[in-house]
Formats: structure tokens, C-alpha cells, sequence
């Protein structure tokens, strides 16, 4: 069982789940976050500008979710994993284009989309079906390419380039394959060309089941080569590069007593059989990341307490080594002090544009303080809008 919360109108995903720090890497930039004092981070601080695009709206692209978005050269891609089980195709002015749907018991079809990877540069789609437990690829025309049967199960992936694919394996106690010493890994990198194991990392104990973690499905920010990855009750953001080799990029320092709090939540997690409902009604006071995205400028973090409902976000800009942040309880910890409307809650990055979603009822609680909001006419039935907001220059 997996569970999500959400904060209206500020979009944050509580996760939870469990893993040893892989790096002690002492150069690494740190990042003081203060849990103890409320500081409402302005937008302005770090972004430059803020533009919307409403997506069209008809028979042909009706989205229910957005899972994923890809934002490309020339195009957008959107994965709606949960509803209409399909990926659509638009262009920068909200246009729709096409979309990809596939699904079927074919042997070119998938059943459900469990996570999306994609290559812009060999202009491929990589679907995985958990269901199936296999990975298809298509091009981008929707076209079937190739299909790859997975030894072990995994939750979700980024490609990382030369037919690799960073796959979070979570706390899948069936993945008997990967066990060492009792010791299961959380990050696996699967060879697509050679359809083997090529290396796995950040190992925990197996006693740990993913029925006793509450958590989220996303993992992993694409970079344009590579990846960022996170997992929860670790407070490391890495990079992934096109190889699979593995470097810390920012860490997050709760404090020493956080640090303690989590040990022991931990060693709880390991020593008792734990269902989720129970994770979930006796919330752990321990701070952990639950969001990141970024590329080799800026990182965007965004961290929480499920226990006292504190949310918190840091921008930190690699260049000049600065930190900007935010941190409150029972409400958002970021304003939107450009035009008035939502604070950018980040999806991911491409360029110095950081790419979030709009639903038609966020944007109704904006759009009487926010003009460009209002301007857009949207209404109930329509689809998403992507607030595209773009970090400022150093």
C-alpha cells in the first residue's frame, strides 16, 4: 500500500522509506535547514519570470493526470499514468500533436504504465509495465521498437544514455536475486543492450518491506545527461551519468537530533513487521527530502515532517554556492510574489526552466490575485496548465 498526501494548494508528496548514506564525501556542499523557525521563501529570490501554458482541451487528448512531463526541443511530453494510460505529444504553444496508446495484451502493448523513460537523442520512449514486469520501447511516433523482459521488479527509472536505465528497485522482498547477506539495493542499473544487471547500490536491509513504507513513486530528475536521484530517510541528493557512476551533488542537514530520530525509525522499521496504515496513523517526527530536481546550475529541494505538517524548500545555486529557502507548518513555506498566482512546485527542469502543473482548481483559488491566471479562461474540464518559471541568471 502506498499513500500520498497532499497539501492544497502547495503540492508537496510525503515519502517515506529507507536507506543507508552512500557517500561521506566531506567536500560535498551542505545545507544548514532550519525545521525550528518559520521563513516564507519569496519566488523572486530565484526566479526571473513566470509564463503559463494552458494544454488543449478535446476528445483526442483528454488528460486526466499528469504523471510525467518531458520537456524536449521542440515538444512536450506528458505521461498520464493514472487515468487515460497514455502519453500525449504538444508543442509550446499548447497544441496538441498526437499521443501514444498502446494498450492492449499484445505482444507490442502494455497493460498499465508503471514509470516513462526518454532519450531525446535517439528520440525513444522507454514504458515500463510492472504488471508485465517488462520495458517497451517506442519512438517517438508511437511506433514499437524493442522489448526487454526485467529479472527484478522495480518502481520507477531514468535513462541515463548508452542503454542504461537507473531503476529504484524500493523494498521489493521478492527480488531474492538481488539479496546480499540479507541486504537488499534500493538503486539498480540495468544494461538494456545486454539485458543484464550492471551494477546496484545503496543496500538495506531486507527485513524492511515496501508495504511498510509510505511512499511516492518518483526518484529520479532527468538531467541532459544523466539523472538526479533521491530516496527517502536519506538526505543526499546524487547524480547519476551516463555511465551509472554515482556522485553526491547537495546534503541536507536536519540536525544531529533528526539524525537520531531516524536511526531509530529505522531500526523500528527492521526489527517489527510494520503495515502502512500503521506507518501512517503513528507519523515519525524525522525531516526528509521528498522532491528534488535540478541540473548542473541549481538544485530545487523540497523536504517535510509528516508528523508536525512542516514543509520546506531550498533553491541552491551551485555557481555562486548560495542558499535560499523556506520552511513552515500547516502552510506553504514559498510565495508567489512575481504575479500573485500558485509558487512553483517543481516537476522538473530543462534549461534554466523549471516546469510545474497547474490543475483547473489551483488555478481558480489563484486566479482572482493573479491577472495572467484569470486571463487564461479556464474552466473545470479543462486540462492542465504548465507554469513554466525561469530561474534567474548569476
Amino acid at each position: 500500500m502506498k499513500t500520498i498526501i497532499y497539501f492544497l494548494p502547495f503540492l508537496l508528496f510525503v515519502i517515506y522509506s529507507c536507506a543507508d548514506n552512500a557517500s561521506d564525501n566531506e567536500s560535498v556542499d551542505t545545507f544548514p535547514a532550519n525545521t525550528s523557525q518559520e521563513n516564507i521563501l519569496k519566488m523572486s529570490d530565484f526566479i526571473e519570470s513566470v509564463q503559463y501554458i494552458p494544454l488543449e482541451t478535446n476528445d483526442s487528448c483528454l488528460i486526466g493526470e499528469i504523471s510525467d512531463i518531458f520537456p524536449l526541443q521542440d515538444e512536450m511530453v506528458f505521461v498520464d499514468r493514472k487515468y487515460a494510460l497514455s502519453i500525449y505529444f504538444y508543442d509550446y504553444n499548447g497544441l496538441f500533436k498526437r499521443k501514444i496508446s498502446k494498450r492492449g495484451v499484445g505482444p507490442e502493448e502494455y497493460i498499465k504504465i508503471s514509470s516513462v523513460a526518454i532519450s531525446e537523442k535517439e528520440s525513444h520512449i522507454y514504458l515500463y509495465d510492472a504488471y508485465l514486469n517488462k520495458v517497451l520501447v517506442y519512438n517517438f511516433q508511437g511506433q514499437y521498437v524493442d522489448g526487454h523482459k526485467i529479472p527484478f521488479k522495480f518502481s520507477s527509472m531514468a535513462y541515463l544514455g548508452n542503454g542504461l536505465l537507473a531503476c529504484y528497485a524500493d523494498y521489493f522482498r521478492h527480488n531474492n536475486q538481488l539479496l546480499t547477506k540479507r541486504q537488499t539495493p534500493l538503486l539498480v542499473i540495468y544494461d538494456l543492450k545486454n539485458d543484464k544487471i550492471q551494477d546496484c547500490a545503496f543496500y538495506e536491509n531486507s527485513s524492511i518491506s515496501m508495504t511498510e513504507t509510505i511512499g511516492f513513486d518518483s526518484h529520479f530528475s532527468q538531467l541532459e545527461h544523466g539523472c538526479l536521484f533521491f530516496y527517502y530517510l536519506d538526505n543526499q541528493i546524487y547524480r547519476l551519468n551516463e555511465e551509472g557512476n554515482i556522485s553526491t551533488v547537495l546534503n541536507i542537514n536536519f540536525g544531529e537530533n533528526n539524525e537520531k530520530r531516524t536511526d531509530t525509525y529505522k531500526k523500528y522499521l527492521m526489527e517489527n513487521e510494520v503495515p502502512a496504515v500503521e506507518v501512517d496513523r503513528n507519523k515519525p517526527d524525522i525531516c526528509t527530502i521528498n522532491n528534488a530536481v535540478g541540473n548542473e546550475t541549481f538544485t530545487l529541494c523540497y523536504y517535510n515532517n509528516f508528523k508536525t505538517v512542516g514543509q520546506g524548500v531550498c533553491f541552491y545555486n551551485h555557481t555562486d554556492k548560495r542558499f535560499y529557502s523556506g520552511w513552515a507548518e500547516h502552510k506553504v513555506p514559498l510565495v508567489n510574489d512575481i504575479d500573485g498566482g500558485c509558487p512553483v512546485i517543481a516537476r522538473v527542469v530543462k534549461g534554466s526552466n523549471i516546469y510545474s502543473v497547474l490543475q483547473p482548481i489551483e488555478i481558480d483559488m489563484y486566479k482572482d490575485k493573479c491577472e495572467p491566471l484569470e486571463e487564461l479562461g479556464v474552466e473545470e474540464e479543462n486540462n492542465p496548465v504548465i507554469m513554466i518559471s525561469e530561474v534567474k541568471k548569476y
